[in-house]
């Protein structure tokens, strides 16, 4: 809330609404603080007995599988899902900092943009390529 708050406050947009999908017979949302005590996560459903109806299509892992985003919508009389995605995502701390810590972020960033750990894979491979080519021209009889 004081992130959207400094933002509003500092000319940015407000934090948009999520339209609702009137076809939905479950709705998982999730909104995030600033600490992990601080996110709020929502399941509702019109009435119990289709809250028990969607919840059985929800944990079945063709649908369970394609549950990402702030918000999904279930149907339940089709098992279709629809997500929101979210404008922004941010770092919630679980564990204090540390390099075992950092580890596992860089490899959740990492996860989320490919196309970085693509590029510095090659990056990695010519810099191999290119010192092992240097070391390996000084070696050997040369050829007159």
């Amino acid at each position: 809330e004081a992130r959207d708050l400094a933002l509003r406050f500092a000319g940015g947009p407000a934090p948009e609404a999520v339209p609702l999908n009137p076809r939905a017979s479950l709705i998982i949302a999730q909104g995030a603080g600033g600490r992990l005590e601080d996110g709020t996560v929502l399941v509702t459903a019109p009435n119990p007995s289709m809250l028990k109806a969607s919840v059985s299509c929800l944990v079945d892992p063709v649908v369970w599988t394609n549950l990402v985003g702030q918000a999904a919508f279930l149907d339940a009389s089709d098992g279709s899902l629809s997500v929101v995605q979210p404008k922004r995502v941010g770092l919630i701390e679980t564990q204090a900092r540390s390099l075992g810590n950092l580890r596992l972020v860089s490899a959740a960033w990492l996860s989320l943009n490919p196309a970085a750990y693509v590029a510095m894979t090659l990056v990695m491979a010519l810099c191999l390529g290119l010192a092992t080519t240097s070391l390996v021209r000084q070696l050997g009889r040369r050829n007159s």
